[in-house]
């Protein structure tokens, strides 16, 4: 009896197929952008607080969004709903 062939055929051309360098990992390893530039220098003192007074407010925003959306809520359910 002769053997089947193959259905598929194996063939790698050494393309990955997912990057697994991935930072955190024991095997990252750091690579320059695709550019060939380094990574843009760290924030400084001042631009560090701007930057987390800025993520404050918008934090604030939404959860302002969302209790308005709760009162407005509770509001029509003694107002309208449970009459």
């Amino acid at each position: 009896m002769p053997k089947k062939k193959p259905r598929f055929e194996d063939l790698d051309d050494g393309r990955p197929i997912a990057n697994m360098n991935v930072e955190g990992m024991p095997w990252y390893a750091r690579e320059e952008d695709a550019d060939g530039q380094e990574s843009p220098p760290p924030l400084g003192r001042r631009e560090t607080r701007r930057f987390i007074a800025n993520a404050l407010l918008a934090t604030l925003a939404v959860a302002g969004v969302f209790l308005l959306a709760a009162a407005l809520f509770i509001l029509f359910c003694t107002k309208v709903w449970f009459r």
